[in-house]
């Protein structure tokens, strides 16, 4: 049964502390390097990594007019360009 103002599905979202740190390097320049991880099970079976804005280099980043919405909310999507390569 579900809580009063919930769904079946978002009482279903998961989330653990990471144990490892996470960095990303498109095009061989950090863009985010966290010892802060987040993993988001949504959709059972595979966890999506959420970083804190803080651990992500936000000026290398474009947003897009993609915006997805998923039991933990909405998500705005961006596009990484390190130099001149998107």
């Amino acid at each position: 049964m579900s809580k009063p103002g919930t769904t079946d599905r978002a009482e279903r979202v998961h989330v653990e502390h990471g144990l490892k740190r996470v960095r990303a390097y498109p095009g061989g320049q950090v863009v985010a390097d966290t010892a802060h991880p987040r993993l988001v099970w949504e959709v059972p079976y595979y966890p999506a990594y959420l970083l804190p804005a803080e651990d992500v280099r936000t000026e290398l980043l474009a947003p897009t007019s993609t915006i997805t919405h998923s039991p933990t909310g909405a998500r705005a999507h961006f596009t990484i360009r390190p130099g001149a390569r998107r």
